[in-house]
């Protein structure tokens, strides 16, 4: 939802997290730290403020004014190979910022993916992220086991990179869970004509099968 913030004097995002008994606060706290890395690195979300009461979590997001990314692809159906570049080379100094601090996003997309009002990506939406390691003065330090490894990131962000470059995603989404799976491991995305050969080899890169 849209709100107003006084102390800003501007149009914010809040986002608010209700509170349950099976509510995991270490995830909540997680996400607010996460957040305050926006203030330092411009290509991820950031959060002016953080309030809580008895029954809400409150975030005080800065509003993207550009939407998201997904409603840009859609819009335009595909991206040609300039500004597919454009996009990829900012998401991957936000990533790599992440990755820096050992936070692994684990679900990037076009959806969490905003644009401000100058066109340039901030990623959000840290609820499935996790942390090995926050550096305590950044982050207030503490230290979270994850099962996942920045691999996942850069597989996921070759999928974003793809779907930009083409309009579509390079596997098909349908059928249940291990049909989808063995779609992934068995098949090879079509990589269209339009795309350049070093654009092509940059998407198969992040796609190749580890």
């Amino acid at each position: 939802m849209l709100a107003s913030y006084t102390i800003k004097s501007q149009l914010v995002a809040v986002k608010i997290i209700k509170k349950k008994k099976k509510t995991d606060y270490h995830d909540i706290e997680m996400e607010a730290t996460i957040l305050r890395l926006g203030h330092t690195c411009p290509f991820l979300s950031r959060a002016y403020a953080i309030f809580q009461t008895e029954s809400l979590v409150l975030f005080i997001l800065e509003y993207a004014r550009g939407g998201t990314l997904h409603k840009l692809i859609k819009r335009h159906r595909y991206m040609n190979s300039q500004e597919a570049q454009f996009y990829s080379a900012e998401l991957v100094l936000g990533l790599k910022y992440l990755h820096k601090y050992g936070i692994i996003h684990r679900d990037l997309e076009p959806r969490n993916i905003l644009l401000d009002e100058e066109g340039h990506v901030q990623i959000a939406d840290f609820g499935f992220a996790q942390a090995r390691k926050f550096d305590s003065k950044a982050c207030h330090g503490f230290w979270r086991t994850f099962h996942t490894n920045s691999s996942a990131d850069w597989w996921s962000f070759g999928v974003v990179v793809y779907e930009m470059a083409t309009g579509k995603l390079p596997f098909s989404p349908n059928g249940t869970f291990q049909e989808q799976l063995d779609n992934i491991t068995n098949t090879e995305p079509y990589y269209p004509e339009t795309l350049t050969p070093e654009f092509r080899d940059f998407i198969q890169q992040l796609l190749r099968r580890r």
